[in-house]
């Protein structure tokens, strides 16, 4: 083997090991034991609905009867699910599924996904005004607590504090950075609630295309799994809107990441490098060591 070889192949390997190692990274980032024992739960849990499956289609048939009887009623409780989901710092795209999920069996099912869209858009956008004010008032000094703990979150402050309400429209837009705590983060800065209600709106395309996509899965369910061209062509444009808002958040967000004073290079280096909320915060605490 000659020496040009030698050095290609070298190279070649030196790739594969750094490749490894971030998978390795990446792992270790973001599985925690947590995760692994809601995994282990999730499991258990589908193996009794598989088990019981004609009680489950029982259940669910029943739920979406009554929820039909109501009408437009039944964007009320389903609002305030995903407001006290918000509030309670859990996860609501369970509540957005299912609404999407539930709502798409209605007679008209244009109509029921309609009511499930702005349901669920009132219903979080609601929570997260709730969440910034509690942040701002009672809970302020356990936020202080959490956000103290978390590098990612006080950087992000930080450039909200510098920037305002824009970069924190911004980063609601992606869909790897989870809002509950965004949500309490804020209220730590000096944004007023009129900005920080104007950058929640950036929050609901994401609110609307997950009921969007619940609905269109259950409806293919319904259907056999056949989608009619316009349902296919819709599904398309609604695809592409959301794969342009992504980069276009991500490049109004780089933007702000290079240019704010407010954060270090290696704080700018680790935002620009990691994109998801707990490879950001893992990435900011190995550097700080």
């Amino acid at each position: 083997m000659d020496s040009e070889s030698y050095h290609d192949l070298a190279r070649t390997e030196e790739r594969k090991d750094g490749c490894m190692s971030e998978i390795f990274v990446w792992i270790y980032d973001h599985v925690h034991t947590k995760d692994i024992a809601i995994a282990v739960m999730a499991l258990g849990v589908a193996t009794l609905l598989f088990v019981h499956k004609s009680a489950c289609v029982t259940a669910w048939v029943a739920c979406a009867a009554f929820m039909r009887q109501l009408g437009l009623l039944a964007s009320f409780p389903v609002a305030l699910l995903c407001c006290v989901t918000t509030v309670l710092f859990i996860p609501v795209d369970f509540v957005l599924l299912w609404s999407g999920a539930v709502f798409a069996s209605f007679h008209n099912a244009a109509v029921g996904i309609a009511i499930a869209v702005v349901s669920c858009s009132i219903g979080v956008y609601c929570g997260a005004i709730v969440a910034f004010l509690l942040g701002k008032t009672l809970l302020k000094p356990r936020i202080e607590a959490y956000t103290d703990k978390s590098p990612m979150l006080k950087t992000v402050n930080a450039i909200i504090e510098a920037d305002g309400w824009k970069f924190a429209f911004v980063i609601r837009l992606s869909p790897l950075i989870p809002n509950e705590p965004v949500n309490y983060a804020c209220a730590l800065t000096s944004m007023s609630l009129g900005h920080y209600a104007v950058s929640t709106l950036g929050t609901l395309p994401k609110v609307a295309y997950e009921v969007w996509l619940a609905a269109q899965a259950a409806g293919s369910f319904h259907s056999g799994g056949i989608f009619s061209l316009p349902s296919m062509i819709l599904n398309l444009v609604l695809l592409l809107i959301m794969v342009a808002l992504g980069v276009v958040g991500k490049r109004k967000y780089e933007m702000y990441v290079n240019r704010t004073d407010a954060i270090s290079d290696v704080q700018r280096k680790v935002l620009r490098k990691r994109a998801t909320f707990r490879g950001i915060d893992a990435e900011l605490r190995r550097s700080s060591i």
